[in-house]
């Protein structure tokens, strides 16, 4: 078998370009293309423009005022309403509940609560949990 040497054997495409071609074409391309002036339009005449802006501004402004005034007011429940999410909600906890009480709470609830001994005495009592 024959020893091929793709080296040795060359052969022509068939094709080739002019000498010069590819640096004149830009320049050809650009001269056959039509010139065509752009318009300008300025935007002090497009009244849409600035109403859209004026618009925009005031609807940021307005927005920045709402939010500014309402973002820290959260509705606080009534006490009839704890009331009820306490009696309604088996699951929480007094555990629950201490863990949520600030030192501030607990002094208000100590200073407004007036139980008597003899309450005390029937509840203990009455409660089936307590170990006598």
């Amino acid at each position: 078998m024959n020893d091929f040497k793709l080296d040795n054997h060359k052969k022509s495409i068939g094709f080739k370009a002019p000498e010069g071609y590819f640096a004149t074409l830009e320049e050809r391309v650009l001269q056959q293309l039509p010139v065509q002036e752009l318009k300008t339009i300025p935007l002090y005449r497009k009244k849409p423009v600035w109403f859209g802006v004026a618009a925009s501004f005031a609807l940021l402004f307005g927005g920045g005022l709402y939010f500014s005034n309402y973002a820290g007011q959260a509705a606080q429940p009534t006490s009839g309403e704890i009331e009820s999410y306490l009696v309604y909600n088996t699951n929480v906890t007094a555990y629950d509940l201490g863990q949520q009480l600030t030192e501030t709470d607990l002094k208000e609830l100590s200073g407004n609560l007036k139980i008597s001994d003899e309450s005390i005495e029937n509840y203990l009592l009455d409660d089936d949990t307590t170990e006598y």
